[in-house]
């Protein structure tokens, strides 16, 4: 069946030129290349989205997971329709530059690693509604980055990403990000956490600045 108003006709996908092509741990296959994703897949047949039918997508090492503009079933109250992706093998990570051109703010990088010349970092744990997950926050000239062993926890930000930084005491840091908040029709998502060391005042009130000036 197709995938609502999403899907492009089939014989659309004969223009497409299938750059890489990913073996999915349900038997089917994801394209991606410059005009979007394409799935073939025996239970769902061939569906193609392209970019600008995308709301958001989270891109993990081994999961993306990709939200279109159509609302979901109604069980769900409104919340848009999302499909998920799960590789066989290999990862979605070589993805990135290609989907954050195409994507810019509606790609959620929920991968990192230590940046290079970080200026401060801490451990955190980051609250969550039901249950949060331990980590470790770095601040870099270009990027903030959250590094947790829980798998789809961590984020890459660039500046751009990042819309607010607070904080409300010196165990305590919000960053406010554009990432969707889910069920919450145009909103942002706030990110707290909990430092397990203080923070000095001084570097937040930096990194706000920062936020104002990101190409500087």
């Amino acid at each position: 069946m197709a995938f609502g108003s999403e899907v492009i006709a089939l014989v659309g996908l004969m223009t497409l030129g299938l750059d890489q092509t990913f073996a999915l741990r349900d038997g089917g296959e994801l394209h991606v290349d410059d005009a979007g994703l394409s799935l073939r897949s025996k239970k769902h047949g061939v569906q193609v989205w392209t970019y600008e039918h995308l709301q958001e997508v989270k891109l993990e090492a081994s999961r993306m997971h990709v939200v279109t503009y159509e609302d979901g079933p109604g069980w769900k109250f409104g919340a848009d329709k999302g499909r998920t992706f799960q590789l066989a093998r290999g990862s979605f990570a070589e993805l990135e530059p290609l989907l954050r051109s195409k994507l810019d703010r509606r790609l959620v990088t929920a991968m990192a690693e230590v940046p290079n010349g970080a200026e401060w970092s801490v451990a955190v744990k980051r609250l969550g509604t039901v249950k949060g997950s331990e980590g470790t926050l770095y601040v870099a000239k270009d990027r903030v980055v959250y590094l947790s062993a829980v798998p789809g926890e961590s984020r890459t930000w660039r500046l751009q990403d990042i819309e607010n930084v607070n904080s409300s005491g010196m165990y305590e840091l919000t960053l406010t990000t554009y990432e969707r908040a889910r069920m919450s029709y145009g909103s942002m998502r706030s990110l707290n956490f909990r430092l397990k060391q203080p923070i000095d005042a001084a570097r937040v009130d930096a990194l706000w600045r920062r936020l104002q000036r990101p190409g500087s």
